[in-house]
């Protein structure tokens, strides 16, 4: 149960590497992972507990195992409002170690869209946003702490706003794709 408030917290601290080796050590020892649940328990559904040998009488029907499905959407992804109904959202992605992801959020005002790729080297990102319309997304991505890096948005350098480890920039809706160069 406990999980959803630790994978939240974690994506809230921007410590995504860490949320992300939660839901997806295969470690043939760490059997307290959603990756064991899936692989080693062959299970499609959230089950009562990590493994039989935790609680042999264990059920595979359990909502509180849906942990990493808002993780990745709101953590992973950043997919969250800023004002009611998604009029206004954001974009934060934490790859997390994940070197390409995909999402499609519906929301009142229409799907929104997000995927990435991380690029060879120490911070290549290039990410694609699909924006409804009639609505804004600040859209984050990670970077270095270099002071030279650029925001790439459709093809052209945009002023961004410094954000820690992220550069920040609000779009419009439509379709746009971000990069952040490699060095």
């Amino acid at each position: 149960y406990a999980a959803f408030f630790v994978l939240n917290g974690l994506y809230n601290a921007g410590a995504g590497d860490v949320a992300m080796k939660l839901m997806a050590d295969e470690n043939s020892e760490n059997v307290r992972t959603w990756a064991h649940v899936l692989r080693k328990l062959n299970a499609t559904i959230s089950p009562e507990a990590w493994d039989p040998a935790n609680k042999p009488n264990m059920t595979f029907s359990h909502p509180w195992g849906s942990a990493p499905a808002s993780a990745i959407a709101q953590g992973m992804f950043g997919l969250q409002p800023i004002d009611p109904a998604f009029e206004t959202f954001q974009v934060k992605i934490q790859p997390g170690g994940v070197r390409s992801a995909s999402i499609k959020l519906p929301t009142i005002r229409g799907a929104v869209e997000a995927a990435y790729n991380l690029n060879d080297g120490e911070n290549g990102i290039t990410a694609e946003v699909k924006i409804p319309a009639n609505t804004k997304a600040k859209v984050s991505l990670p970077v270095s702490s270099s002071a030279h890096a650029k925001l790439l948005v459709d093809g052209e350098v945009q002023l961004a706003e410094r954000d820690g480890k992220y550069l920040a920039v609000t779009l419009g809706s439509g379709a746009h794709t971000l990069a952040i160069p490699m060095k």
